[in-house]
């Protein structure tokens, strides 16, 4: 899945959750070794959450399931249902 502007969408998740990582990593004094640590795990988690994603948007607009976003105690959470036919 390509975007206009260059890269694919996991490419572009994965720059600005690590410019995320680093801004409020080094805010909150984490030490440079966790810091990379986050830093490898990060492209993995963006290519599984973006081709979920992906499925899941796919779903919804074909009907076959509705999907809310429902914000508790400060954490976004998806909920999926699936629509009987």
């Amino acid at each position: 899945m390509d975007d206009e502007d260059g890269g694919t969408i996991a490419d572009k998740v994965t720059r600005f959750v690590g410019r995320f990582v680093d801004r409020v990593g080094t805010e909150a004094g984490i030490s440079q070794e966790h810091l990379k640590s986050l830093y490898t795990m990060i492209p993995g988690e963006s290519v599984r959450s973006t081709s979920l994603t992906s499925s899941l948007f796919t779903k919804a607009r074909s009907g076959m399931m509705r999907i809310y976003l429902v914000l508790t105690h400060g954490i976004w959470t998806l909920l999926c249902f699936l629509c009987r036919p």
